[in-house]
């Protein structure tokens, strides 16, 4: 980004669930909540070239009805882009 572009800040929420629901091709089944606060806006600060993801795509479904998540990484097959909490980074 160059020290002239204006901050772009998106809606985080929305943009987490278009990932994961494209990526696994599937509606969200259940959300699991940590013990910290997601900001609710983020600010874009650059791309990436790798990307490391949680899937459980090729997973089935435990007693519980909850799929075992295994992390992976690779090269990324598309733009992908790097967020921040607004005000850390500064242009």
């Amino acid at each position: 980004m160059s020290k002239h572009s204006r901050v772009r800040v998106f809606e985080a929420t929305d943009i987490a669930r278009n990932i994961a629901e494209t990526f696994k091709d599937r509606p969200i089944e259940s959300e699991e909540e940590f013990g910290f606060d997601w900001p609710d806006l983020m600010q874009q600060v650059g791309d990436s070239v790798g990307v490391a993801y949680g899937s459980d795509k090729w997973k089935s479904k435990d007693k519980r009805g909850k799929r075992e998540v295994e992390i992976y990484k690779h090269i990324a097959e598309s733009r992908n882009r790097f967020f921040s909490v607004p005000g850390v980074i500064r242009f």
